[in-house]
């Protein structure tokens, strides 16, 4: 498929394939909101070193800046209906509910086969008006299964080190301050890191400073002051990892 389709700030792409065991397909994260929902297949979806099983009928609301890969648990066909949420689609009500820490939500939720109805249509403007009450309805949806559990416990010292991390990403982050924090060692956070985030503390960091830098500009935030806010003192610096990250400059214009 490979188009994206977007409707009132709703980003839809819808995806159907052949899977082969456990497959990681996706390890990043967003500056703004994403809905993955699974119509056929059985996935897990890890973020921030935590899994949460979603399977077929099943969506799942993912935070900004929170980091998550996404794994097959079984062979065969797999299809799922992915969204990225502009901050102006969301509906005023739901905002300060929807930005109050909360990192997943994980649901149940058929009606997301109408989205990939109305993206295979020919006739995607008909669908239109439904397909964005539908993702109005998804946003509700989200707010009645606000503590998603993951299928194991979360790791306690890569909660501490995650926390740092986040407490900490418009400033130099330095490994050893990082360690310190969690009392670990060094080596001990970058285990955590390779075993439970499948990337290294140095990607991972960047990354989410990157995807903040990001929402700044996409709130109207110039680029220049995005950087320096991440810690950025070096624009030129900072325009070459947008620029590699994202596969575009930076621009308050999105």
């Amino acid at each position: 498929m490979g188009d994206v389709w977007s409707i009132g700030g709703f980003h839809i792409e819808y995806k159907e394939e052949s899977v082969g065991g456990e497959l990681l397909w996706e390890s990043h994260c967003h500056a703004s909101f994403e809905a993955i929902a699974v119509l056929d297949g059985d996935i897990t979806l890890t973020l921030e070193g935590k899994p949460y099983r979603i399977t077929a009928g099943e969506c799942a609301l993912i935070s900004p800046l929170a980091y998550h890969t996404v794994a097959a648990n079984l062979q065969g066909r797999y299809s799922r209906v992915t969204v990225k949420i502009d901050a102006s689609a969301i509906p005023a009500p739901l905002r300060p509910r929807l930005s109050d820490g909360h990192r997943i939500s994980v649901f149940s939720f058929p009606r997301s086969s109408v989205l990939r109805d109305a993206y295979l249509s020919v006739d995607r403007a008909f669908y239109a008006p439904l397909s964005e009450s539908v993702m109005v309805a998804l946003l509700y949806e989200s707010l009645n299964k606000k503590d998603a559990r993951g299928t194991e416990p979360a790791e306690q010292g890569l909660s501490l080190v995650l926390s740092y991390i986040d407490l900490h990403l418009c400033e130099s982050i330095a490994l050893s301050d990082i360690a310190a924090y969690a009392a670990l060692s060094k080596s001990s956070v970058c285990h955590l890191f390779s075993e439970k985030m499948k990337i290294s503390p140095k990607q991972y960091i960047l990354q989410k400073k990157l995807a903040l830098a990001q929402k700044l500009i996409t709130e109207g935030v110039p680029p220049t002051e995005a950087a320096l806010r991440i810690g950025y003192e070096d624009y030129s610096n900072f325009y070459r990892a947008y620029r590699h990250q994202f596969g575009k400059k930076p621009s308050h214009k999105g």
